[in-house]
């Protein structure tokens, strides 16, 4: 089995706290779980704020993909959402990565053909 490294850990983490607070899910448990696993790095909290804040530009982003009905909402529009969550998520994955680096565990994300790259 392989084990999940830091920078996972902190992104679903930082993921479940959205869906906690965003939707009906009750995932205490989960959050709990990755919060114990986090606490034995030290110096992690710097992280998890910017991720939660990568992943919170993200969800509300969709969000607004998710409310606009069919039809409504004109293609440049959802051209510039799409092209504003990839540069969110590039910046997402620059942290994961820089956590890699730091804890000196996990691999990196290194995209290849990607529309993130």
């Amino acid at each position: 089995m392989i084990r999940m490294s830091v920078s996972e850990i902190a992104d679903r983490y930082t993921i479940a706290l959205l869906k906690q607070k965003n939707t009906d899910e009750d995932l205490s448990k989960e959050i709990d779980i990755y919060k114990d696993e986090l606490r034995s790095y030290s110096d992690v909290e710097p992280y998890i704020v910017r991720l939660l804040e990568a992943n919170s530009a993200i969800w509300k982003l969709e969000a607004s993909l998710r409310a606009g009905k069919e039809g409504e909402l004109m293609y440049a529009v959802i051209a510039d959402i799409a092209i504003q969550i990839r540069n969110i998520n590039r910046h997402r994955v620059a942290i994961k990565n820089e956590m890699v680096e730091h804890y000196k565990e996990g691999f990196k994300d290194i995209k290849i053909n990607h529309v993130s790259q």
